[in-house]
């Protein structure tokens, strides 16, 4: 190829494109929106493959061919390098080769998980010599992804484009196809379709693009080969044939066919590589080409990245769409939940609990009133046994006698209030009757909540845990149950009795027995009348179990009231900030709206700059 070769100015179509604008605008939109964490690293991993190919400064040339059609031959020319001789590159079918231009000979070689190999040569001679062995070595475990290498190739350099060698289409192993097809898919901007001259458009060929290219055809170009060994008259039929089979079999419109004789581009510039060409206008039609094919992949670049671009797009705007409509609906549908649950009548539902409830909790401690009984039993005979151990410890008559005129009564009323104290703290620490609470409130939380399904209504929450606070017996009852004890007991005479007959003892000068004598004479005038008292204490306190018990399950069913119109206390608040969110969400609708517009415009601008970028390539 001569030094005067016009390439097509390619990057001056992407700038007329306005690519870049569209690209910018579809950031600011992945960037603005919060999506669905996999929805993000679709649209992030799809906008970045764009702008990575929108970087690109090389246009990426993709060489598709079977074993005899003439590709290595084909490439050759292209890099205006003897390369590729035969077999060079036959460890290549396990990966795509890339042939681009560098200031020095090198080769990289990419394996899966690894890092990446770089291999330098002093020409292109070590290069030959050594790539094929290279290949062969690191592709054993199939896990060769790409072999790059890098050429000072003027051609390469001149048309900024790099060269992509595919493995060969009649290779026996599937997953060599897969390497092809992700190659072709992912990276090429125009696929080289070779045709062999002498045996054209093999079934193996066709089978491989019915396949796998049909939807890529637009980006493929068919070059047919070894024209050279056929005559000019033959070539147009064989380039009518080409176009004709291609459009019948695989349905594209005027595709792209050129000829091409490789031979007479490497003589050249390796004179006597190829015997000389039976034809002058061999060069010059190669020549001519390749502008076509540089001129058509600029084209088939910008198309697709413009589709890219419009399929991303449209992958935004119907999210969008989608982020505007699940907005609404669910303001609507909550609202309407919301003003529904606020008018369903649910009394009758928590009367049935409460009654329940009750039934449940009067089951649970039906053994409680009897332990209760036990327990103040056991605290009434301690209580009278500390007075009487009291008075057995005392050392003088006057002691005891002071002690019943002045200390006897106090004491029981202090024991009677003792025991009172000890009753509510076992009753409020009882496990049975704690176990029961919970079990009660935690059995009418879970029917709350399947009412609330059943009925298709908002579901309870933030209403805070349900707990029963134990009810307290206050100082004044405890007196007015000592009081009440001590007004029985004085009535039986018992209890004052025994008082005013020791008193009578000591002024009538009892001086005959011992102290001893006088103790035990006390204790047992003390006796009977204490365990009267006591046993009224005893009496009065199980009363105020029953009473305790009764009031604990009241405060249950105050505390499912009270629950109940927590949750609708919340219900309307939640309604509150709902009609308080309107106007919020009427303006996220609306920027929505004009983000969808403002897509909407681009993507019809993708479409007219599509449009017109396929009419004036068809012009040309």
């Amino acid at each position: 190829m001569s030094d005067n070769t016009v390439w097509f100015p390619w990057r001056d179509m992407a700038d007329l494109s306005g690519l870049g604008r569209h690209i910018r605008f579809a950031g600011e939109l992945i960037e603005k929106y919060r999506w669905d964490a996999e929805i993000q690293q679709e649209l992030s991993e799809r906008l970045e493959r764009i702008e990575r190919k929108q970087q690109d400064q090389c246009l990426n040339l993709s060489v598709i061919g079977g074993f005899s059609s003439g590709k290595s031959t084909f490439i050759n020319a292209l890099l205006r390098l003897d390369l590729l001789s035969a077999g060079i590159l036959q460890g290549t079918t396990v990966a795509a080769t890339v042939l681009e231009y560098g200031r020095i000979h090198q080769v990289e070689l990419k394996r899966k998980g690894r890092k990446k190999k770089v291999f330098t040569f002093p020409d292109l001679a070590a290069l030959k010599q050594n790539l094929d062995p290279l290949i062969d070595q690191y592709s054993a475990g199939h896990d060769l992804e790409q072999v790059t290498v890098l050429l000072p190739s003027e051609s390469l350099k001149n048309g900024n484009f790099r060269i992509i060698d595919t493995p060969g289409l009649d290779a026996t192993e599937r997953w060599h196809e897969a390497v092809t097809v992700r190659t072709l898919r992912e990276t090429a901007d125009l696929s080289i379709i070779l045709v062999d001259a002498v045996r054209p458009m093999p079934d193996s060929l066709c089978n491989f693009i019915s396949e796998h290219l049909q939807e890529m055809l637009p980006q493929c170009a068919f070059v047919v080969t070894k024209t050279d060994l056929i005559s000019p008259r033959e070539r147009n039929m064989m380039l009518k044939f080409v176009k004709k089979t291609a459009m019948a079999r695989f349905g594209t419109r005027d595709p792209l066919v050129l000829q091409y004789a490789s031979p007479a581009v490497i003589n050249s510039f390796a004179p006597g590589s190829f015997p000389p060409s039976r034809y002058e206008q061999d060069m010059e039609v190669a020549l001519e080409s390749e502008q076509k094919l540089l001129e058509h992949m600029a084209h088939q670049r910008t198309v697709a990245q413009s589709k890219k671009l419009l399929h991303l797009m449209d992958r935004i705007y119907g999210s969008v769409s989608q982020q505007m409509e699940t907005l609404d609906r669910d303001f609507r549908e909550r609202l309407a939940l919301l003003l529904r649950t606020r008018q369903a009548d649910l009394s009758q539902f928590v009367a049935r609990q409460k009654q329940l409830g009750g039934e449940r909790f009067t089951a649970a401690v039906a053994r409680v009133e009897k332990d209760m009984q036990q327990r103040l039993e056991d605290l009434a005979r301690d209580a009278k046994k500390s007075i009487l151990d009291r008075i057995e410890a005392m050392g003088a008559r006057d002691t005891i006698r002071d002690y019943m005129k002045k200390q006897l009564e106090p004491d029981c009323t202090r024991a009677a209030f003792g025991m009172g104290q000890r009753l509510v703290q076992a009753l409020r620490e009882h496990e049975t009757v704690n176990g029961a609470c919970e079990t009660v409130l935690q059995q009418y939380e879970e029917e709350f909540r399947a009412q609330f399904r059943q009925l298709d209504l908002l579901p309870p929450a933030q209403t805070g845990r349900m707990s029963v606070k134990m009810p307290k017996l206050e100082a004044e009852k405890l007196m007015t149950v000592t009081g009440f004890a001590r007004q029985e007991s004085s009535q039986e005479g018992k209890l004052t009795a025994a008082v005013s007959k020791f008193m009578g003892r000591l002024s009538g000068g009892w001086g005959g027995p011992s102290l001893e004598e006088v103790k035990r004479q006390t204790k047992a005038d003390l006796d009977g009348p204490l365990s009267k008292y006591f046993d009224q204490v005893v009496q009065q306190l199980k009363g105020y179990t029953g009473q305790f018990l009764q009031d604990t399950q009241a405060r249950l069913g105050s505390e499912m009231d009270r629950y109940l119109a927590a949750y609708h206390d919340i219900v309307d608040r939640w309604i509150d900030q709902e009609e308080d969110r309107r106007a919020e969400l009427e303006s996220r609708v609306c920027g929505l709206k004009e983000d969808m517009s403002r897509l909407e415009d681009r993507r019809v601008l993708l479409r007219v700059m599509e449009k017109k970028t396929l009419s004036t390539e068809l012009a040309e």
